[in-house]
């Protein structure tokens, strides 16, 4: 998932959703270095990404509306230097590492009457435009139909984990079914994994034990001291 262009996970309250970006962000810190792999992060709600502040790879971490408008209009400077640098060099594809742009809760950042337009605005040129410049978004909700269509059909990849209801279900994915995966809470846990041309594939959600993800953070903590 991590090679795509970029992601939309999507499912109820305790479906998982903190489980499948804690299995993404795992792999990319055991298997490349922060000249490799950068991040934006985006935790409104303060918690689920509050880990990776202090990791050399992240290079904002924003926690409020305000911050978090900071945090795109980042990225789209590094993307925008990216393409001029591409095109000194003549290059199709910029050459040099990825940067996720990691968003909890999209729903919040979309709906929050201040940070709404700019934040609509700037997340949809960045889906349009990183892919070129190794610039990925990694967004997750729960609330997929307050999310704009000209937001949401930039998300050529989607997750979806159990919803509600098959509308829901529909909303990501484009059929019913994820309103029938099994209960995470009660049932072994499992996602469909939407890709455009192909359709879904059921997969196990990848578990990564908390004691794993933390000796693996705290092993790039001391690599920033």
């Amino acid at each position: 998932m991590a090679t795509r262009p970029h992601l939309l996970i999507a499912g109820k309250t305790g479906a998982g959703k903190s489980t499948v970006l804690n299995g993404i962000i795992h792999a990319l810190l055991t298997a490349t270095t922060p000249r490799d792999t950068q991040f934006i992060m985006i935790d409104l709600k303060r918690v689920e990404l509050s880990d990776y502040m202090y990791i050399p790879q992240t290079q904002r971490y924003a926690d409020d509306g305000q911050s978090a408008l900071q945090a795109l209009q980042q990225a789209l400077r590094i993307t925008d230097t990216r393409y001029a640098d591409m095109s000194t060099r003549r290059l199709k594809q910029y050459d040099g590492s990825n940067l996720y742009v990691i968003i909890d809760e999209l729903a919040d950042l979309l709906t929050t009457k201040a940070t709404k337009a700019p934040a609509a605005e700037m997340i949809q040129r960045l889906c349009q435009v990183g892919r070129g410049a190794r610039v990925h978004v990694i967004a997750c909700t729960q609330h997929i139909p307050t999310i704009p269509t000209a937001i949401r059909c930039n998300f050529s990849d989607r997750v979806a984990l159990r919803t509600t209801t098959a509308q829901d279900s529909r909303n990501i994915m484009y059929r019913a079914g994820a309103e029938r995966l099994p209960d995470p809470l009660t049932e072994h846990r499992a996602m469909g994994y939407y890709v455009t041309g192909p359709g879904p594939t059921l997969y196990d959600l990848p578990m990564v034990p908390a004691d794993e993800l933390r000796r693996v953070v705290e092993h790039w903590e001391r690599q920033a001291a």
